[in-house]
């Protein structure tokens, strides 16, 4: 989710929000491509009043889907959500899944924790709304009886780490359709459904945009015994994540010569909140130790080559199927870094997300000006 202030020519001034939603060639799941953009929300701010009385800012709404559903009952569509600001919580997400034995969960890795966050931008940057209450559940592995075997699903119970305040999107009926308004998940959500009144809203925290050399001076030359500054990765990143997609990371150096790459947005197997690979740049080796299967042919002599780790899991992030693998770092430059997963025989691309250049976007639909799409990533 982005917000960000109009700056195409419109008769209006305000704020715009914005959903990144990536869709790209399901023949290529080896490359990320950059998000589209899909707007959801308009905060049009009123004119200069010509009085000491203060006007109020005019919040629209808007519902897009790819595909039309005839079961979604579009009048309720109507009724507006609203933003609001939740209080710190210890809130988390719990994965539970259902087999021959009595159901059995595990608790996902904090998102949100202040100070061990390195993705989490500590300004003061929510909407300076009234902070209300978080809403906290006590499930219990019974609320989500009964349910198939082997069927999983998605609840939430208090943790032991306190998140900051959050900005949250609520309906105000349960009847609506709040799918439309939720990241999408692979299995069901529960905290959704524990009650025909309860829902339980998303937690939306602020991303550190940190773009480091300015100057454009490079980092990576010939010479491949020069030290360089492992922190000069750091920042949001786009990476792919074969049938998965492209998903978000922000590459962190916490000391010298070390690179983590944390998950910012995750999938079934690998959730957000956990490091999916990591390097020491002390470890730096050359292409001997690439083989054939990993394609990385013909590499410039400017790249760098490490051996790192990388995280994989089965279904859930349950601890019974997470390993650490041996993987292959090539980082060409600030802004391109290829990754070999060795048991896994796949190379995965990460790209530096940049920002935006709003004047190179597109609006592929005249009629609806809501959704705009960035250059094709060559």
């Amino acid at each position: 989710m982005e917000f960000r202030i109009l700056t195409e020519s419109s008769d209006w001034q305000g704020i715009i929000g914005e959903i990144w939603r990536f869709k790209g060639a399901p023949n290529d799941r080896n490359n990320p491509i950059l998000p589209s953009y899909w707007q959801f929300l308009q905060i049009r701010l009123p004119e200069l009043p010509e009085t000491p009385i203060p006007k109020l800012a005019t919040l629209s709404w808007f519902l897009r889907e790819e595909q039309k559903r005839d079961w979604v009952d579009h009048r309720l569509v109507s009724i507006d959500p609203t933003l609001h600001v939740f209080s710190p919580t210890t809130e988390q997400v719990v994965f539970f899944w259902h087999g021959r034995n009595p159901s059995q969960g595990v608790i996902h890795p904090d998102f949100g924790e202040p100070g061990g966050s390195p993705w989490y931008d500590e300004r003061p940057r929510l909407p300076r709304l009234r902070v209300e209450p978080s809403v906290v559940s006590n499930p219990s592995p019974g609320h989500l009886m009964p349910r198939p075997a082997f069927s999983p699903a998605l609840t939430s119970a208090p943790g032991q780490v306190r998140k900051p305040k959050a900005l949250s999107i609520i309906l105000p009926y349960h009847n609506d359709p709040s799918h439309l308004f939720v990241p999408l998940q692979p299995f069901p959500d529960t905290r959704h459904t524990q009650t025909k009144t309860f829902q339980f809203p998303s937690r939306y925290y602020p991303l550190r945009f940190s773009q480091s050399n300015p100057n454009h001076e490079p980092i990576l030359t010939n010479d491949t015994n020069e030290a360089w500054p492992a922190s000069e990765l750091e920042g949001l990143w786009l990476g792919s994540y074969g049938p998965h997609g492209t998903e978000v990371l922000y590459l962190h150096s916490p000391e010298e010569c070390r690179i983590n790459a944390w998950k910012v947005t995750g999938d079934v197997n690998v959730p957000r909140g956990v490091i999916t690979w990591r390097f020491h740049s002390r470890y730096q080796t050359g292409p001997e130790c690439i083989p054939p299967a990993a394609g990385l042919d013909s590499l410039p002599e400017s790249c760098r080559i490490f051996k790192g780790s990388a995280h994989v899991c089965g279904t859930g992030f349950i601890p019974a199927l997470e390993s650490w693998i041996d993987c292959i770092v090539v980082v060409f430059d600030r802004d391109d870094i290829k990754v070999y997963w060795e048991s896994l025989r796949h190379t995965s691309r990460y790209r530096r997300y940049k920002g935006r250049d709003i004047s190179l976007e597109t609006v592929p639909n005249e009629s609806d000006s809501g959704i705009r799409v960035p250059p094709v990533w060559d």
